[in-house]
């Protein structure tokens, strides 16, 4: 079942996804070539190495603050107030990683909006609300010191 794109009037853009035939194969690389999207200001290869860097940076990130959290809840000495603080700011830079950076980087990359009006409203309202949190823990952190 093969169709059109389909372009809304408030600038959504729908994507057609059609199933290929398994077992004939992809040979003439149609994906590729459309890859990263009309609006996109990269090349294919350009856009596959920013997604590779970006995309390694958001699983350093959650995996770095992951074990933040994991040091200080299992090591008994790490628990004290003052490492609280560190704790609260791991989770909101994890939120960050978990909300906000995985759709920048396909903003970034295909160089439009393809979620609805709703995810962006909940983009911008997840990405205000983890940075305003990261930023004030950083000043509490501050403050302790």
């Amino acid at each position: 079942m093969e169709g059109q794109d389909v372009i809304t009037t408030d600038g959504n853009l729908f994507l057609n996804f059609t199933i290929r035939n398994a077992t004939r194969g992809d040979t003439d690389g149609s994906f590729f070539r459309s890859f990263p999207g009309k609006n996109s200001p990269y090349t294919t290869t350009q856009a596959i190495a920013l997604a590779l860097v970006l995309g390694s940076i958001i699983v350093g990130t959650v995996i770095g603050n992951i074990l933040v959290c994991l040091a200080v809840f299992l090591v008994r000495k790490l628990r004290k107030p003052c490492n609280y603080l560190l704790v609260s700011l791991a989770v909101s830079d994890l939120c960050v990683a978990l909300l906000v950076m995985p759709m920048a980087l396909l903003y970034q990359i295909s160089g439009n909006w393809s979620f609805g009006k709703l995810m962006c409203d909940l983009w911008v309202s997840f990405d205000v609300l983890s940075c305003t949190a990261s930023i004030l823990n950083l000043c509490m952190i501050s403050v302790d010191r």
